[in-house]
C-alpha cells in the first residue's frame, strides 16, 4: 500500500510540477530545460502506471 501511495503523490508532483522536483534535487539551473522536463514528467506518467497497477493487483489478489 504504501508504493501506490508513494508512486500516486510523486506522479502527480512529476506530472504537475517538474521545476520543483529538479530544484528540490539541487539540479544546477544549466541543466534544467525543456528535454529534462519531459523526462521527469514521464517518470511521472510511470510513477502513476506503478500506483494503477499495484492498486489493481491489490484489489484482484486480497
Amino acid at each position: 500500500m504504501l508504493t501506490i501511495v508513494i508512486s500516486a503523490i510523486y506522479g502527480v508532483w512529476a506530472i504537475f510540477a517538474p521545476g520543483s522536483i529538479m530544484s528540490t534535487y539541487g539540479t544546477p539551473e544549466e541543466f534544467v530545460n525543456p528535454v529534462t522536463l519531459n523526462i521527469v514528467m514521464l517518470f511521472g506518467v510511470a510513477a502513476w502506471v506503478v500506483a494503477i497497477l499495484g492498486w489493481h493487483i491489490r484489489s484482484t489478489v486480497t
